[in-house]
């Protein structure tokens, strides 16, 4: 949806094929690139904003809820409800799962620092009380 920032009306809509529950949503501007995390189908969509298509789709964790984007490092996390974190590596426009593990339940929040490239993932209830995970990428062997 592209919104007037003036009049702060809506002036157009960009389809989405393929997306069931679009829910969580990380820009990498300088690629002029979308992702979208899809809660229903479990999807990961990605957009190309110059043209406005969705120009790929690949399969996430269960749920989806929420997207960040290490710019330096080129990797897309998505995480869900269902406490799967996906990874996804983006280079020049193609994108390559990683992999994915189960972090915790109900993982609405993740933040990442590209100059770290830890993740951050605060869960609000692993037995009784409030739990920040942090992850940090393994070196290549």
């Amino acid at each position: 949806m592209e919104i007037d920032p003036v009049t702060d009306k809506v002036v157009g809509r960009t389809p989405l094929p393929g997306a069931k529950g679009a829910h969580g949503l990380d820009i990498d501007a300088p690629a002029r690139m979308a992702y979208v995390a899809c809660e229903d189908n479990d999807r990961l969509l990605a957009v190309d904003l110059k043209s406005r298509h969705v120009i790929s789709a690949y399969e996430a964790g269960s749920t989806p809820d929420v997207v960040a984007f290490d710019g330096s490092l080129g990797w897309l996390y998505i995480a869900g409800e269902a406490g799967v974190v996906s990874v996804f590596n983006q280079r020049d426009g193609r994108i390559a799962a990683l992999g994915e593990g189960l972090l915790g339940p109900n993982v609405h929040v993740v933040a990442v620092d590209s100059a770290t490239h830890r993740a951050y993932f605060p869960l609000r209830n692993i037995a009784g009380k409030s739990v920040l995970r942090i992850t940090v990428p393994s070196p290549k062997p």
